[in-house]
């Protein structure tokens, strides 16, 4: 690791790339598509982005379809999720 004040390492990681990866976990949890999450973080293709965050893409995918298995099932269960 390059020489940096303390603080601005937690984990093994630089305080930057922890906001970088809530950013884009924060982005994908609200509902961004895949593109979008590329654009705002500069990354060269939508598969570096799926690489990087793809567990997170399945959770906020699962959350959705349990969403709208509820709605359909039974339409005041959905308001439990939020």
């Amino acid at each position: 690791m390059p020489y940096t004040p303390h603080f601005y390492w937690v984990f093994g990681l630089s305080v930057i790339i922890l906001y970088r990866h809530s950013y884009a976990s924060i982005l994908i949890a609200t509902g961004a598509n895949v593109k979008d999450v590329q654009d705002a973080l500069g990354h060269a293709s939508s598969r570096m982005t799926l690489d990087t965050y793809a567990q997170s893409f399945a959770e906020a995918r699962a959350k959705a379809m349990q969403a709208v298995s509820l709605s359909i099932t039974d339409g005041d269960e959905i308001l439990k999720l939020t």
